[in-house]
């Protein structure tokens, strides 16, 4: 096998005809022009040296040009190739953010709207016991059908018609109960009262109203503790139009859980 010239020996040889190049090119171009052929055949030589170095410099610029476009392409597209990593890393990045913005402004729209959504779903029994009112007259009916509960609120003044409603949620009013002597119910003696209050109160749980049901006794007067026939019963007291329809409220959860 051949031995492969040296590297160094190509680099000395390339640079020595470099040199040799420049020192004709540049002694030709140089000598001063003599009289008579001479300085024709010197004017002729310059001027074939003339063009073959334009034609040369012609060359080189389009070798320039066409390395040029060349290095143009291939940034071009890897500039471009970039630009799409880059973007799609951004939607990524920004449709995670997004993703998790909405879940969380979700959550807090369903913890606000939920709840309402429940209450107006939620029927409520207004039962005045022997009911020297009419419907109209009691302005808390209307209050609960303001506050959003599913309308109409159904009014009812005896047993029989309370037990064929089967609300979601049953409203005892004894605040503007009237009794059959014309007297009002808050206005009894205590005792009386509270005795009265409270076999109507059991009377309703065991015998009138399911056996899970919300009952809500309206009534300003302070009642003694009320114990439910069943466990799946739940009673509140509510002592004025505030508390009233807080109350109901907050039981039209209970109740919706049940349901």
């Amino acid at each position: 096998m051949r031995s492969q010239p040296k590297k160094p020996r190509r680099w000395v040889l390339l640079v020595s005809l470099t040199a040799l190049v420049v020192i004709v090119l540049y002694t030709s171009v140089s000598l001063p022009p003599a009289s008579g052929q001479a300085a024709s055949a010197e004017s002729e030589l310059l001027a074939r040296q003339l063009e073959f170095m334009l034609k040369m410099n012609t060359a080189f610029l389009g070798f320039l040009g066409t390395v040029g476009v060349l290095l143009t392409w291939f940034f071009k597209n890897n500039l471009d190739d970039a630009k799409q990593v880059a973007g799609e890393i951004v939607e990524k990045e920004l449709q995670g953010q997004v993703r998790a913005l909405v879940a969380k402004e979700v959550e807090a729209w369903e913890r606000t709207v939920l709840p309402e959504r429940i209450v107006g779903e939620t029927k409520v029994d207004y039962f005045l016991p022997e009911g020297q009112h009419t419907r109209e007259e009691i302005s808390e009916v209307k209050l609960l059908e303001t506050r959003g509960f599913r309308k109409p609120v159904r009014f009812c003044t005896t047993e029989q018609a309370l037990r064929s409603l089967r609300g979601d949620i049953t409203i005892l009013d004894l605040e503007n109960k009237i009794m059959p002597s014309g007297q009002p119910f808050r206005s009894l003696p205590d005792d009386e009262r509270k005795d009265q209050a409270q076999a109507l109160i059991e009377n309703l749980l065991k015998n009138v109203l399911p056996a899970s049901t919300v009952l809500v006794v309206y009534s300003s007067e302070r009642l003694n503790l009320i114990k439910p026939a069943y466990p799946t019963q739940y009673v509140v007291i509510a002592n004025n139009r505030v508390t009233l329809l807080s109350h109901a409220a907050n039981t039209a959860y209970v109740a919706y859980s049940d349901r």
